[in-house]
């Protein structure tokens, strides 16, 4: 017997402005849409995030990433989010946001059996080791952001 891995097709990854690079590439996605003003930041902070991530297209299309294979979408979830989530050529959807509009997101998945992977209203915890004085200087900034 035989088995055969075959691609899962699109996949779209929804997150507020605050997103970090880390959730864009740790899951390799087709797709990143930012909600840019929705996401409980300064405008100016959310924007300063947002320019990174269309930084990093940028830098993908000077690779030479073929086109299509990232695309950053922007704009409010109404607008940008729900359409993605909707749409029949995306085949999974991973959401990083609060409890709310991850139940939106189940039920438009639902509709269309797709996989879903939700982190909501999650606080950014982390490990600190015993070895660390979070007291330090660039230690507290690190930790406290």
């Amino acid at each position: 017997m035989a088995a055969e891995k075959e691609p899962k097709g699109s996949d779209t990854k929804l997150a507020p402005a605050r997103i970090s690079m880390e959730l864009i590439t740790d899951r390799k996605s087709y797709l990143a849409l930012l909600e840019t003003l929705d996401s409980g930041k300064p405008l100016d902070e959310a924007v300063a995030d947002m320019d990174i991530c269309l930084e990093l297209g940028g830098i993908c299309v000077e690779i030479g990433l073929p086109p299509g294979v990232l695309n950053i979408v922007t704009g409010l979830g109404h607008e940008a989010g729900s359409p993605s989530a909707s749409h029949p050529h995306v085949d999974k959807i991973a959401f990083t946001g609060s409890t709310e509009t991850g139940k939106k997101i189940m039920v438009t998945a639902a509709q269309m059996v797709k996989p879903v992977s939700l982190e909501l209203g999650g606080k950014s915890p982390f490990i600190v080791f015993d070895d660390v004085d979070i007291n330090k200087g660039e230690n507290r900034k690190e930790i406290i952001g």
